[in-house]
């Protein structure tokens, strides 16, 4: 087994807390990452949520029928894993689709019509899925099933451009930031700036999304650079960005392109990363 350290969220507060990741998850890990390196065309799958346990009584709160109560006690019966418990959603990833059609506090009973009881076992279906799950939850005192578009992580993971504009860092929301704070996946997000920039000056902060540039929308970098490449040195630009928790606001930034030009860091066929100005 591995023993490690992880840092969690609790209700607006961050804890860490130790946990033990059993050796049959590292080594099925290992060859899938084999495998799918050797079949690129081969994407990785994920339901685009994040699971908890939840007791019983809650579940029957809920509304979670007797049948299923008695699946997941047998099941940890035969697996030793007392209390029982059933999972339940916890969070929903940015930019997913179960963002739209799954709820925080949704049990979650099964997927593509298979009892599913344990992290490993919800996992294993998204990721062989064809592209989409059939997902049975209970809601509100009811049982439905969802048809729920699975993430293909793969394509969340590929960064392969980043831009240096007024001393910020910008780049598409890292596949990270979407995940674990639920925000969409568009716009430009902040993920540093050098100090004694304008962008330090005019409070351009790291972690915002910019969402707008004089007005226009931007939710992706071409966007962006559309908007700001024709911009000369001495103009103000009007920005509206957006925080992680939601929060707007407008920014006036004054461009010094005399020491701070754009310029745009992409990576090319060779994979290797090339500098150039805008």
């Amino acid at each position: 087994g591995y023993w490690a350290s992880f840092y969690v969220q609790v209700e607006n507060r961050h804890h860490q807390a130790f946990y033990g990741i059993p050796g049959y998850i590292v080594k099925e890990t290992v060859e899938l990452a084999r495998s799918k390196l050797e079949n690129k065309d081969t994407p990785m799958r994920s339901l685009g949520v994040e699971l908890d346990r939840v007791s019983l009584a809650r579940a029957r709160e809920l509304g979670m029928t007797t049948d299923y109560i008695k699946k997941s006690i047998r099941f940890a019966r035969e697996r030793g894993m007392w209390p029982p418990t059933v999972l339940d959603i916890n969070r929903r990833w940015g930019g997913s689709d179960a963002l739209n059609k799954l709820q925080d506090g949704d049990i979650l009973v099964a997927m593509d019509g298979k009892d599913v009881n344990d992290f490993r076992g919800s996992e294993k279906i998204a990721m062989n899925s064809a592209g989409n799950v059939n997902c049975t939850i209970f809601r509100d005192r009811k049982k439905m099933d969802v048809e729920v578009e699975t993430v293909e992580i793969n394509k969340r993971l590929k960064d392969d451009r980043i831009l240096l504009f007024a001393g910020a860092t910008l780049q598409k929301p890292p596949f990270a930031v979407s995940h674990l704070c639920g925000i969409p996946d568009n716009g430009v997000y902040v993920s540093s700036f050098l100090k004694g920039s304008p962008s330090e000056r005019y409070r351009l902060h790291s972690t915002h999304r910019i969402v707008e540039v004089d007005g226009k929308a931007t939710p992706d970098l071409d966007t962006f650079l559309a908007g700001v490449k024709n911009k000369e040195h001495g103009t103000s630009i009007r920005m509206k960005v957006k925080s992680l928790t939601g929060h707007e606001r407008m920014i006036t930034l004054k461009l010094d392109t005399m020491y701070w030009p754009t310029e745009r860091i992409e990576q090319n066929e060779a994979g290797v990363w090339v500098r150039n100005s805008v």
